[in-house]
C-alpha cells in the first residue's frame, strides 16, 4: 500500500522569471522526498486593450495558446529538473486574476502549504497593485513560506519569531518548528512581541488611559514571551531569547531580523481583529514585502 505524501504544497511560478534557483532553498528547508509538489502558473487575462492588439496584423490569434503551451513546457522542465528529490511533482496551468486562482487551487488540490518566491515588482506596481506575494500572504487560508534567497541553508543559525498573545501566533511556534524541522537544527530563536498603541488611538483617548493601556500591553507582552519561550523549550529548542518592543509590530521585527542576522522570519496570519488589521496593516502582508530573509506565515489555528 503506497503512503500518502504527508504534506502538500503549492509553488506558484512566473514563468517569465522562474527562479528556479529558489528550489535550492526550498529543498534545504523542505524535505521534498514524501512531499507532493504543483507547479502552478496562472495566465492572467490580457488587460483592456486586448481587443486593439486582437485587431493588429501581428498578433497571433492564439496568443493564449501560445502562452498556456510555454507555460507547460517551462513548468515540465521545471518538474523534470526536481524529480531525483521531489517524485512526485505536477503541473497545472489556470487562467483568471493570480491571487484569486492561487487560492481556488489551493483549496481544490487541499494543499497544506503555498510557497512564494518575493519576485520583483517595481514601486508603481506596488503602489497601484500591491504583488501577488503580498496578497497571497494577506488573504491564504493556508500557511505561507515567502522565499527570499536562492542560497540553501546549511543549517538555520538564527530564526525571529513574532508573537501577539493569540492562539494563531502559538500555534505558529509549533507549526514552524514541525514543519522546518528547528529542533534538530538546533537554531537560537529570538522571540518577540511589539506593544504598540495605534496612534488615532493616543488622539481619541485621554494621556491617563492611554498610559494605563500601554502597561497592561507591557504586562501582557511579558507574559506571551514567557508563555512562548516555554513553549518553544518544549518543543526542543535550546536557545531562546525574548525581546519586548514598543512600536509599528512590522517595523520592529524587521528591526530585530537585522539585529539578529536571522534567516528566518515566523509569524502568525491570523492574530489580529478585522479593526486592528484596519488599523495598522497587515504585519505578515508587511513582513512579506520586506524582510531580508525568507518569512513563514502560519495560518494554523491549533
Amino acid at each position: 500500500m503506497t503512503q500518502a505524501p504527508r504534506l502538500r504544497i503549492l509553488f506558484p511560478i512566473d514563468i517569465t522569471d522562474p527562479h528556479p534557483e529558489y528550489f535550492t532553498q526550498l529543498k534545504s528547508l523542505i524535505p521534498l522526498k514524501d512531499v507532493a509538489l504543483v507547479l502552478l502558473y496562472v495566465r492572467e487575462e490580457l488587460p483592456a486593450y486586448e481587443g486593439m492588439l486582437g485587431t493588429m496584423a501581428d498578433f497571433p490569434d492564439d496568443f493564449a495558446h501560445q502562452v498556456e503551451a510555454k507555460a507547460k513546457t517551462v513548468l515540465a522542465e521545471l518538474a523534470n529538473n526536481l524529480k531525483a528529490d521531489c517524485p512526485d511533482v505536477t503541473v497545472q496551468v489556470v487562467s483568471g486574476p493570480s491571487t484569486l486562482m492561487i487560492e481556488k487551487v489551493a483549496s481544490d488540490d487541499k494543499v497544506d502549504l503555498i510557497v512564494m518566491n518575493a519576485g520583483s515588482h517595481s514601486k508603481v506596481a506596488k503602489y497601484l497593485l500591491g504583488s501577488t506575494c503580498e496578497r497571497v500572504v494577506k488573504q491564504s487560508a493556508v500557511s505561507v513560506l515567502v522565499l527570499k534567497s536562492t542560497n540553501a541553508f546549511k543549517n538555520l543559525d538564527n530564526v525571529v519569531f513574532g508573537v501577539d498573545g493569540s492562539g494563531a501566533s502559538f500555534a505558529a511556534l509549533s507549526e514552524a518548528v514541525s514543519l522546518l524541522d528547528l529542533a534538530k537544527r538546533q537554531a537560537k530563536a529570538t522571540v518577540v512581541n511589539v506593544v504598540h498603541v495605534t496612534e488615532i488611538f493616543k488622539y481619541m483617548s485621554p494621556v491617563s488611559f492611554v498610559a494605563s493601556v500601554e502597561d497592561n500591553l507591557m504586562m501582557s507582552g511579558e507574559t506571551s514571551l514567557a508563555q512562548a519561550k516555554a513553549q518553544l523549550t518544549e518543543l526542543g529548542l535550546t536557545n531562546v531569547d525574548t525581546k519586548l518592543k514598543d512600536g509599528e509590530p512590522a517595523t520592529e521585527i524587521l528591526n530585530v531580523v537585522d539585529e539578529c542576522k536571522a534567516e528566518l522570519v515566523v509569524v502568525g496570519g491570523q492574530g489580529r481583529s478585522a479593526l486592528e488589521h484596519f488599523l495598522v496593516g497587515s504585519v505578515s502582508g508587511k513582513l512579506a514585502a520586506h524582510a531580508k530573509c525568507s518569512v513563514f506565515v502560519s495560518k494554523s489555528k491549533n
